[in-house]
């Protein structure tokens, strides 16, 4: 990848030196993305395609999260809260408001059968780095803090019946809830394993979060 970034670094460098010439701060409206109306959507997909073999950054996370939130079916959303998302299976019986009191996004949330499945995603085993790993992490923990809080999820309006999330869940048929943490792959481009997280990656790092 040098010979890559060497290149795109050197033109964006002999750009920025030359005094000719003016960057125009409303180009992208007339004459990029924005400019583009009736293929937006699709033009905008291919900036994301190309994106993923440009940069180790540059959308390639939220376009394998799209990747996978396709393949997970119709009711797979994401990065949503879970507010968000329980709003959206609400039975036809309830109806009423969803707190919003825990505002973290996940990268990803589906029913699966009689299964709620949060997914948060890291592209590599050195993704975010600690920090990426902890923030991750604590949305699940600040998660459990609200269920052991007995923290109410849903109030309903007809009946004005609180419900906290585990009622919550109950009521519309959820008996399991299950949190992950999705690794892709290690530093070589292969498949991710416990083992190449404990020797290259956070291993340790999520151990001491979650013990804590």
């Amino acid at each position: 990848m040098y010979d890559v970034y060497k290149n795109i670094v050197s033109k964006i460098v002999a750009i920025s030196i030359d005094t000719d010439n003016r960057i125009d701060p409303f180009a992208s409206q007339f004459m990029g993305l924005e400019s583009i109306m009736p293929n937006r959507d699709h033009y905008h997909s291919l900036l994301e395609v190309t994106s993923y073999f440009w940069g180790s950054k540059g959308g390639r996370g939220s376009l394998l999260e799209k990747t996978v939130r396709l393949l997970a079916g119709d009711r797979a959303m994401q990065n949503k809260t879970l507010p968000d998302f329980l709003e959206s299976n609400l039975p036809s019986d309830l109806h009423g408001i969803v707190s919003h009191t825990f505002k973290k996004k996940f990268d990803l949330m589906n029913i699966v059968d009689s299964k709620i499945v949060l997914l948060e995603i890291k592209n590599r085993i050195d993704g975010g780095g600690v920090t990426g790993r902890r923030d991750a992490l604590d949305k699940f923990i600040k998660l459990c803090n609200e269920v052991e809080s007995n923290t109410i999820m849903f109030t309903d309006h007809n009946t004005h019946k609180e419900f906290t999330l585990h009622e919550l869940l109950k009521h519309i048929d959820i008996k399991q809830f299950e949190m992950l943490l999705g690794l892709f792959y290690n530093l070589n481009g292969g498949l991710a394993t416990i083992e190449h997280d404990k020797k290259s990656g956070f291993y340790s790092e999520s151990k001491k979060i979650i013990e804590s």
